[in-house]
């Protein structure tokens, strides 16, 4: 009787300590060569700012679909990936430029506002992403940088005070790094338990703009179908961040919000099936130059929408 009642404890602790096991997940990235896959980038943002007495908005819907092989994987899981720009499709309005419109399908000729987005379409960029999402040795198509800079000096950006050489840099490696960034998330080595949350820092780097987010992860549900993770985040400026220098004048940008989201993730290749930000930013823009003694402030409020979805 008592080796059936140690066995009986023998077994309920065993099963126990199973069942803790059992609620740690193993968030990874796993995939085999050969594989092919695509993601649509999709933003959609509102901004309001005022000028004067006056409030100015403006609106863009963006769309990107960039297709994936997997050309070689490592002893140690990290994958070698080529990646292409396949379709692409800009539309906006508002006050300082005023309507725009244009689809990468659109067989007539390419207006000079998305002329450096269609140098891109099928130029190969290659990056090595480990099995936790961590992205290096990221490399631009050959020839791709001089092409794009003559591209940009065409467009006259230099006469609004861009810097052409500080410009061309988002289309080199590490430019292209921060797209890559938006598209696969760093999931903790450890592994996770489903409604524990971690924290992690990433950033926003668009444009002008430079901002922190610290996000709180939370994987909400699990199963041999799907992980589910909700994502809260606060975005603040980076104080690390120098001021932007056109026209003789120092741009200051002061924003702050929230970023909340959420995606859902296959098992078994770690790849996003869909995900789904909501960004709320206010803040202002403030410039001062040697000329005025006081600066001008641009109060701002920016509202983003942004979705991935698997194709």
């Amino acid at each position: 009787m008592k080796a059936i009642q140690t066995f009986t404890v023998m077994a309920m602790l065993f099963s126990f300590t199973s069942q803790v096991e059992a609620k740690k997940v193993n968030l990874r990235y796993q995939l085999k060569t050969g594989d092919q896959f695509k993601l649509e980038l999709s933003s959609n943002q509102e901004i309001d700012q005022v000028s004067g007495t006056e409030l100015l908005s403006s609106k863009s819907i963006n769309y990107t679909t960039y297709e994936f092989k997997v050309t070689e994987v490592s002893a140690t899981g990290d994958m070698k990936i080529n990646v292409a720009l396949k379709a692409f499709s800009i539309e906006s309005s508002g006050p300082q430029f005023g309507d725009m419109k244009y689809n990468s399908s659109d067989k007539s000729a390419v207006p000079d506002f998305a002329t450096d987005k269609a140098a891109l379409l099928d130029q190969a960029y290659s990056f090595t992403l480990s099995p936790f999402g961590v992205i290096t040795d990221v490399k631009a198509p050959p020839g791709i940088l001089e092409k794009m800079k003559k591209i940009l000096e065409a467009t006259g950006m230099a006469n609004f005070g861009f810097d052409i050489d500080e410009a061309v840099k988002e289309f080199d490696g590490p430019g292209f790094s921060t797209i890559l960034k938006q598209m696969f998330m760093v999931y903790p080595q450890e592994g996770v338990d489903v409604n524990v949350p971690w924290e992690a820092e990433s950033a926003i780097n668009k444009s002008l703009m430079v901002n922190k987010i610290i996000s709180d992860y939370k994987l909400v549900r699990s199963s041999a179908a799907s992980n589910e993770i909700e994502v809260a985040g606060k975005i603040v400026p980076d104080k690390n961040t120098p001021a932007k220098e056109m026209f003789g004048m120092k741009y200051y940008f002061e924003f702050q919000g929230d970023r909340n989201g959420s995606l859902i993730l296959y098992p078994k290749t770690g790849i996003s099936s869909k995900a789904e930000f909501k960004t709320l930013l206010k803040g202002a823009i403030t410039i001062s130059s040697s000329q005025n003694t006081i600066p001008t402030s641009i109060p701002m409020t920016i509202r983003a929408t942004e979705k991935i979805i698997k194709l």
